[in-house]
């Protein structure tokens, strides 16, 4: 004997009668007939299959990978978000998947926004996996065609993501192979992404192996002002003591002039640097050097990222690709500032006139398209913004239109019916 699913009936029949048994057997037949597997087709079994695999690489289950990679599925095949099977084993640097992978034709050289496997075993966290595992990865990776000088969007190589890892063994061991002078989009070398991340270890390394520590990037800075800014004084005596602090010497309120005004102090003169209070020869000389080694420095279009052709890009990937070039526009207008304020009497001849006139006519126009190309991001911008509504805002109105008013009054509607029954078999009674 069942019970009608319409159990709220205060009917004695209802109790009884054979409906109940007859609708619970309905619906088990409906059930087991939806617990039926129906035939997936070609491409769910292949989705399935990659699912399988991506979940069998994650827990580092070999047996489970080797059983899918013989079932003929394609190793290059992109298992989730642009991951291959030999990008998710690298980055977990497991080497038995690895080897396993290689020997059924993964591409060693594959990559997801131009990083590559060996840039993500590289960048393997010693909590990860221990820097002797990721460092097999990156042998057995190197010893089958890894690109060792390969770059990423931001011009980024294997040594520059070992060395910000502090993974001391992979930097001895690509360092041979990497080129000592290459600089990333923003002119840092592996001994300043080392020093940046507090890598000891990898600095003194790098440092004896004669890494350039006056190197200094786009913001000027060496990695010797790095590690000062950031209070890294163990990384700070390994370098030679400088006989002037220049941070120190100047005021409070010359550091704010030169934050908020980064474009007027690449332009200063002389006269300028004593208004603002640099009173001694000395200071304001050496600063006038900077500067003029500054404005001497050829524009370097590698300062840029890289674009890839026809690669995808989020919202702050173009906003960091409009702001890099935001830096580049503000050092070419600080250098034709300069150049303006120290050739003014200065005997030039014709042609050099003419020639200074058409580059700040170029520059000027390229300003130009590049506001209106900013203007329109701007507009862009905010009507995506306007689009977007916040899914973790909570607000009177949405809670109201998200209360169940209608099952609320289903169920106080049942509840009216069922006491006016019993009030009327009670009366009867």
């Amino acid at each position: 004997m069942a019970m009608h699913p319409d159990w709220s009936s205060d009917s004695d029949d209802s109790l009884f009668d054979d409906d109940g048994d007859i609708y619970f057997k309905e619906k088990l037949k409906l059930m087991r007939a939806s617990d039926i597997p129906h035939e997936l087709s070609e491409e769910e079994k292949l989705k399935q299959t990659l699912n399988y695999l991506y979940n069998a690489i994650f827990s580092g289950c070999v047996e489970k990978v080797q059983e899918l990679i013989s079932t003929g599925i394609n190793v290059n095949s992109e298992l989730r978000d642009k991951w291959t099977s030999i990008m998710l084993a690298a980055s977990y640097a497991n080497a038995d998947i690895i080897k396993l992978l290689i020997e059924s034709g993964a591409n060693i050289n594959q990559t997801r926004d131009a990083v590559s496997p060996l840039m993500m075993a590289c960048n393997c966290p010693d909590y990860t996996a221990p820097f002797e595992k990721s460092l097999e990865v990156i042998k057995l990776l190197v010893e089958n065609g890894a690109s060792v000088q390969a770059i990423n969007r931001k011009r980024m190589d294997a040594l520059m993501y070992a060395a910000c890892n502090g993974h001391l063994p992979a930097v001895e061991y690509l360092l041979p192979k990497s080129n000592k002078q290459a600089v990333d989009n923003q002119q840092w070398s592996a001994l300043t992404w080392a020093v940046s991340n507090n890598q000891f270890e990898v600095v003194k390394f790098l440092y004896e192996d004669g890494f350039d520590i006056t190197l200094t990037d786009v913001r000027g800075n060496s990695p010797v002002d790095i590690a000062r800014d950031n209070g890294l004084d163990a990384i700070i005596d390994l370098f030679p003591k400088r006989d002037i602090d220049l941070a120190e010497t100047i005021e409070s309120d010359c550091r704010k002039t030169f934050k908020e005004n980064i474009c007027e102090f690449l332009s200063m003169s002389d006269k300028d640097l004593k208004h603002i209070g640099v009173l001694l020869p000395y200071q304001r000389n050496r600063i006038l050097t900077g500067l003029s080694r500054f404005h001497k420095q050829p524009y370097n279009p590698k300062s840029l990222h890289i674009c890839i052709k026809n690669g995808s890009f989020s919202n702050i990937d173009v906003a960091i690709e409009l702001l890099s070039a935001v830096k580049q526009v503000i050092a070419m207008e600080a250098s034709i500032k300069y150049l303006l304020g120290h050739l003014q009497g200065a005997e030039l001849s014709n042609e050099d006139r003419a020639l200074l006139t058409r580059h700040v006519c170029e520059i000027k126009k390229q300003i130009h398209n590049m506001k209106g190309v900013t203007g329109k991001l701007k507009k862009v911008s905010k009507k995506w913004d306007s689009r977007a509504t916040p899914a973790d805002l909570i607000t009177k109105k949405s809670i109201r239109s998200k209360f169940p008013w209608r099952k609320v009054g289903f169920c106080l509607g049942v509840c009216g019916v069922v006491l006016a029954c019993k009030l009327k078999s009670t009366i009867q009674k």
